[in-house]
């Protein structure tokens, strides 16, 4: 029965599940088609924070193990403030097996390419019974190389709902067996639509790697959209009932003075090496103390969540062009003539810059999905 499936643990499908970043359609559709493939989406739900809680009851599943009964208990609401109609439990269903098993998939490629000199043949497993699709019962049974290009479009699972497997064999299991080993270039059956494709070669040598660069190499990727396209001027333009107060308080006489006033504006205690505020969208961020001990605006530095101006969903790219990340950058601009512009990345808040409002490096992070904008007076 599906209620007692249970996934369990794999590090390979957490760390390739913790690649994706929890979009909806439209913010998907408007990061462009490179940063698409990293995201996680889920057809019928348009509010950000849902799709966010089915993440997250998604990561418990490939991360600790829960099961599906759990699964459905941790979207319940989901389900009811989504207005979903037909078949729902067919739906939960398909969500959680499909990307469960989209998971596993991707960890098993990297536990075959660990393994290949010892394992160097795959067979395509596709259950075989009534319920067997045409195109996989097509494939069941058939042999090829560990490297062969079939892999590129034929790694399971390869539909909604998809069984299938792949086995490992070694040379002598192929030859004691009489198994005969094929080339893809002969298959002429395709899997399911949108389903062509190894999502453990897009992540583990691709677009996201186990070791990637430096946080710091990554940066926007080329010609994103701006302000010009939500028809909004550079900060220093901004009518001035649009800009939140400047922040009470005097500067500190000393770096140290000003680090510790930081410190317990931002909620630190004793030493603690962080905190967790929430962002403008309400998500929950950690903040380093690294951050409060930088030479920074103060008193500024604790309102940059509360104050914010706006927050753009960025796809950053690494120096060799071949890793992608996700990461919010919130703008934050006051009455002062401030203004800051703070990286968040997987819930983590990995820089802030500030200057003067109109600051071209205050800017240019203005760039990506402008996903959330300073309410007006």
């Amino acid at each position: 029965m599906a209620e007692a499936w249970k996934p369990l643990p794999f590090e390979e499908a957490t760390a390739y599940f913790e690649s994706r970043v929890p979009m909806t359609r439209d913010q998907a559709d408007a990061a462009g088609a490179e940063a698409s493939r990293r995201a996680f989406v889920v057809g019928g739900i348009a509010k950000a924070d849902l799709v966010a809680d089915v993440y997250t009851a998604l990561h418990r599943a490939v991360s600790e193990g829960t099961s599906f009964a759990d699964f459905k208990r941790d979207i319940r609401h989901v389900v009811k403030q989504s207005g979903w109609e037909g078949d729902t439990a067919w739906r939960v269903q398909t969500i959680f097996r499909t990307n469960i098993q989209t998971a596993y998939g991707a960890g098993a490629w990297q536990k075959l390419q660990e393994s290949k000199a010892a394992t160097p043949f795959i067979q395509y497993d596709a259950v075989d019974d009534g319920n067997t699709r045409p195109e996989h019962e097509a494939m069941n049974g058939r042999v090829y190389p560990a490297d062969d290009p079939i892999w590129n479009t034929w790694w399971p699972p390869n539909g909604f709902n998809c069984r299938c497997k792949p086995r490992r064999l070694t040379a002598s299991m192929v030859k004691a067996r009489g198994i005969r080993v094929e080339s893809g270039s002969s298959v002429q059956v395709l899997p399911d639509p949108g389903f062509d494709n190894n999502p453990g070669q897009d992540f583990f040598g691709g677009l996201v790697g186990r070791n990637p660069s430096a946080t710091s190499a990554y940066a926007p990727i080329e010609s994103l959209s701006g302000p010009s396209k939500y028809d909004l001027p550079a900060l220093d333009g901004l009518p001035a009932d649009r800009l939140a107060p400047a922040p009470g308080g005097r500067r500190a006489a000393s770096k140290a003075a000003a680090a510790a006033a930081s410190r317990k504006a931002l909620g630190f205690t004793g030493d603690a090496t962080s905190v967790i505020a929430t962002d403008p969208l309400g998500d929950a961020i950690v903040v380093p103390r690294h951050l409060a001990d930088k030479d920074l605006m103060k008193p500024h530095l604790a309102h940059v969540l509360d104050d914010a101006q706006e927050v753009w969903l960025v796809p950053c790219v690494d120096p060799t062009g071949q890793q992608i990340r996700m990461r919010k950058h919130v703008v934050t601009a006051w009455k002062d003539g401030t203004s800051a512009a703070a990286e968040i990345e997987r819930g983590v808040m990995r820089d802030v810059k500030f200057g003067p409002s109109g600051d071209p490096a205050i800017e240019s992070k203005r760039v990506g999905t402008l996903v959330w904008q300073r309410p007006k007076p």
